[in-house]
Formats: structure tokens, sequence, C-alpha cells
């Protein structure tokens, strides 16, 4: 943990000196919060897990949100959501790791069309929120709102996998 907020608060220094904007450091700061919350509440829900995969993927995060606010920071602040939303999602679903999760086996089939279906939407309907000519990888809800349905379909994928191996 100490090795990934090393990297998310000097690039964020960095880069809040070089630009001018606290956006960086917020990012920094929700990495931190994360990585104070995290550690404690998945020791109480899942007290058997891997005590590197959370680390490392706040220091995947940490170098990712780093690279948007160097690359494309008007996207730093969705991205910021993003995370929050996704921290959030993690923490519950490794409280519900205690209960019986056999749902996502009995509608294995469901998730696969669910995965196929969102990459067909991509290729009818699929938008760029940069507004240029790029690649058409987004779904927009709204005018405020994108997802990128490749995220979502790797759950399904992984829901829908792990069930068909475990028959």
């Amino acid at each position: 943990l100490a090795v990934a907020l090393l990297i998310a608060w000097s690039g964020a220094a960095s880069l809040a000196l070089l630009r001018g904007s606290a956006l960086p450091l917020l990012a920094a700061l929700l990495i931190s919060v994360a990585a104070l919350i995290g550690p404690p509440l998945l020791d109480r829900c899942a007290a058997g897990r891997d005590r590197l995969i959370f680390p490392l993927a706040l220091l995947l995060t940490a170098i990712g949100m780093l690279a948007l606010a160097r690359t494309a920071p008007n996207f730093l602040g969705r991205q910021m959501v993003w995370f929050v939303i996704s921290f959030g999602a993690m923490l519950a679903l490794a409280a519900a790791h205690r209960r019986n999760l056999y749902w996502l086996r009995r509608f294995k089939y469901t998730w696969l069309v669910l995965a196929l279906g969102l990459l067909m939407a991509t290729l009818i309907l699929g938008v760029n929120p940069g507004g240029s000519g790029g690649a058409r990888l987004w779904l927009a809800l709204g005018d405020v709102l994108y997802i990128q349905p490749s995220e979502l379909v790797r759950f399904f994928l992984i829901a829908f996998l792990a069930a068909h191996f475990a028959e």
C-alpha cells in the first residue's frame, strides 16, 4: 500500500504543479481513503483473501489515474466517480461473500447473453465521448454518463466461465 500511495501522491503533486489543477491531488486522496478503509473492511468480510491483490489493484489504479490525468485530464473526474462506485461494489461483494452466491451460477447463460448483447450494442449504438472521429467504444446514457461495455463484459464472462468450469 505504501508504494501505491507514494506513486499516487508523487505523481499527483507533480501534475498539480505542472498543470495548476488540484484534481490529481483529489484522485490521490481518494486512493488514500480507499487504502485506509479497504484493508480493515476486507479483513472483517474476507479474511482468507489474497492480501496482495488489493494493494496491487490500488497501485494499478494510481498509475491509471495519473496516466489519464496527464493525457486526458477532462476524463479524470469521471474516472474518480467510477473508482468510488467500483470500490463500493467491491466492498459489497466482499461482504456478500459469506452469503450464498448461487445466483451467479444459476444465471450463467444470462451473463453470457448479456455480455454478447452489450458488445453488439456497442457495434450498433457506440459513441465516442471525446467527440472526435475515434473509436466508438462507449454507450451513452444521456449526455453526461458514458459506460464502456467491455469493462462490464469482463465481469459477465468471468461469472459465466467460473460457473461453466465449476459444473
